[in-house]
């Protein structure tokens, strides 16, 4: 009996998605309001990726730079180029 009851509490769920209220967005959509929330979460989430990603890369030429522009120096003055730390 127990092994019994998942099966049929998710065949009731597949059976009736209204009861289980399967998809928030098929009766919340109805208003102006909760659509443009709906685009504008959208947007959000799919920029949100793209400009982390830009910002890493943004990040990382900048750190680029700065350890080319100090091997310069170091050579400009005769010293021997610092190495990077390792961990």
């Amino acid at each position: 009996m127990r092994a019994a009851l998942p099966v049929v509490l998710a065949a009731l769920v597949v059976a009736a998605p209204e009861l289980a209220q399967a998809c928030a967005v098929c009766t919340g959509g109805n208003s102006e309001e909760s659509r443009s929330a709906f685009i504008w979460t959208t947007v959000f989430l799919s920029v949100l990726p793209l400009g982390a990603i830009g910002g890493g890369v943004i990040w990382l030429r900048r750190a680029m730079q700065r350890a080319q522009l100090e091997e310069r120096r170091a050579q400009e003055s005769g010293a021997r180029p610092v190495a990077a730390p390792t961990r």
